[in-house]
């Protein structure tokens, strides 16, 4: 779909879900980073690539944010999830960076992993139909 500033939107998932309610998800996370931390053969190798892996999450999650993907449909949840597809990857930089989580949450973007994604995605569920959101940011931090 195209924003109104002309800007060519693209989601890599709607989830379409009973009574016309969207659920987008985004899987565009660079690993690269992260891969490096994973090899790093010195301390020092691995605290700079750790720190490239959170700046790399953050410029995502910015990025992801300023899309609005949460406004493409009519009904939908105000938050996009944000899937980190490796486990570790996820793991780790929510372990270095304990604030992360709130911070994607702050910007409407919830951050899942393979773990918590079938979760996320039933919570959602359960959220809307009571009409919260607050429900779903205790269970996946």
């Amino acid at each position: 779909t195209t924003d109104s500033d002309g800007r060519r939107l693209q989601p890599d998932v709607v989830l379409n879900l009973p009574e016309g309610k969207h659920l987008v998800i985004d899987s565009k996370v660079s690993l690269v980073a992260y891969e490096r931390f994973v090899n790093a053969e010195t301390p020092e190798e691995q605290a700079l690539a750790m720190k490239e892996h959170i700046a790399s999450l953050r410029a995502h999650i910015r990025g992801l944010s300023d899309k609005n993907y949460q406004n493409l449909y009519d009904v939908s949840l105000d938050f996009v999830l944000l899937f980190v597809p490796i486990e570790g990857a996820f793991s780790t930089a929510l372990q270095a960076e304990p604030g992360l989580y709130q911070e994607a949450f702050d910007r409407n973007i919830a951050l899942v992993s393979t773990t918590t994604r079938s979760a996320a995605v039933a919570e959602a569920s359960n959220c809307w139909s009571k009409g919260t959101r607050s429900m779903l940011q205790p269970m996946l931090s």
